[in-house]
């Protein structure tokens, strides 16, 4: 199993990188824009025409600057701006007190509650939509499990906690972004915002429960309960919370599944263990750890620098923005064995406490950290259990070495993620 290599990026030496770019390059996770030095060493240095820009790949910086020293070192300007820009005054456009408020209303959202609701509606959706992907014989892993993921949010979030068959107002607009460019999220905002839209025009919030704030979203005076959300904050954060819902979740699911269609016998060996909840879970929670290792669903965080730092005995000074790349951390040759590599062993109990605090961080971490962590995982191990229970996954190795990965917010694939699908039981 370790010795299947997975697709990885082709950086550039730092020699070769244009460091001339303008800023607004410079800043983007791009492949001509990253040293592949990065993957040996703890942190690169460059100056643009306004800022030093430095890309960490310490795991003790990281934690330092991700949790540890959150204060010190909050979400940059930069991204604020851009997540405004995408999707208005929500999580993702707004900085401290305003910040921290709406993680304050939005709690029940994501809460221990909140996912167990998840995790039935994510039960049933997969049965339904595993039956149609039976009929279809080979799916695009990528483009169903986006749907698969947007269609719970839109059950759960967007409604009751019920789900009553395929929306094909959701799977539309799964289509839609599947047309856009991948970089380009100001553009798929403006496609799923199209959602939003519905979801106000239809009356569909009218099925919410009386706790959910995006109940709101057609109130002038907005979430009123205390400490409350204007009613742009409302419509923001359903634009971020229907976005969030197919994204990040989506694409780690599709990754999951593709490399479980690359190894046959982990299949088996997590099946083998279904008389063994704990060890079933366990199995498909490493699953879970190793995709999110190999294909982090945010390739890095970007943050400013309030306060000075030493990152392997480097001094930064203030007013530098920082680069944590999640991307370098989790391949990086001297933090693993065979680093771009398959191999879910590497989170087993006896393996983990190997692993250095800071290295693994897929969801950030810290004031700005996935506030919907718990939830997406609920949903993500119902899903890959369910997968596992009614379905084979088969994916052609010679399709794999051919996989190409595209750099952006998150790692795309270059071209459909095939998958046969066989049934192992009637349906």
């Amino acid at each position: 199993m370790t010795d299947i290599l997975i697709p990885s990026l082709d950086f550039l030496s730092m020699e070769d990188i244009d460091w001339s770019l303008p800023s607004s390059e410079l800043i983007r996770f791009r492949e001509n824009t990253r040293p592949v030095e990065l993957l040996e060493q703890p942190l690169f240095l460059t100056q643009s025409a306004y800022k030093k820009l430095v890309l960490i790949a310490d795991p003790a910086a990281a934690h330092e600057i991700l949790v540890k020293r959150t204060a010190a070192f909050p979400k940059s300007p930069v991204q604020q701006k851009l997540g405004k820009q995408a999707f208005g005054p929500g999580l993702s456009g707004t900085l401290g007190q305003r910040n921290e408020r709406q993680r304050t209303v939005l709690k029940a959202l994501v809460s221990a509650k909140q996912a167990e609701h998840v995790k039935e509606v994510s039960r049933v959706a997969t049965s339904d939509a595993i039956s149609r992907w039976i009929e279809m014989g080979t799916i695009d892993l990528y483009r169903e499990m986006s749907e698969l993921a947007l269609q719970i949010t839109w059950a759960t979030l967007f409604g009751d906690n019920q789900y009553r068959g395929r929306d094909i107002v959701v799977a539309d607009t799964i289509d839609a972004l599947h047309k856009e460019d991948k970089s380009d999220f100001v553009r798929s905002a403006k496609v799923v915002s199209q959602l939003t839209q519905y979801f106000l025009d239809s009356g569909r919030w009218k099925i919410l429960p009386l706790d959910n704030p995006l109940r709101a979203i057609a109130s002038e005076r907005g979430w009123e309960s205390a400490p409350g959300l204007s009613a742009e904050e409302v419509k923001a954060n359903a634009l971020v919370f229907t976005a969030s819902g197919h994204v990040t979740t989506g694409i780690t699911l599709a990754w999951c599944g593709w490399l479980l269609g690359l190894h046959p016998n982990l299949q088996e060996s997590i099946r083998s263990q279904s008389e063994n909840d704990d060890g079933e879970r366990r199995a498909v929670r490493n699953l879970i750890y190793e995709s999110l290792r190999l294909f982090p669903p945010g390739t890095e965080v970007m943050r400013h620098s309030r306060e000075s730092i030493t990152v392997a005995g480097t001094e930064i000074d203030a007013g530098s923005m920082l680069f944590v790349s999640l991307y370098f951390l989790h391949r990086h040759k001297l933090l693993w064995d065979k680093p771009h590599c398959f191999n879910p062993h590497r989170f087993s109990p006896e393996q983990m406490k190997n692993i250095p605090k800071g290295a693994f961080m897929p969801f950030s971490g810290g004031d700005y950290g996935c506030s919907g962590m718990s939830v997406a995982w609920a949903e993500m191990m119902a899903v890959l259990t369910q997968c596992l229970a009614d379905i084979t996954l088969e994916v052609d190795p010679i399709d794999a070495l051919n996989m190409k990965l595209e750099a952006g917010t998150c790692l795309y694939p270059g071209s459909a993620l095939k998958c046969r699908i066989t049934p192992i039981r009637d349906f």
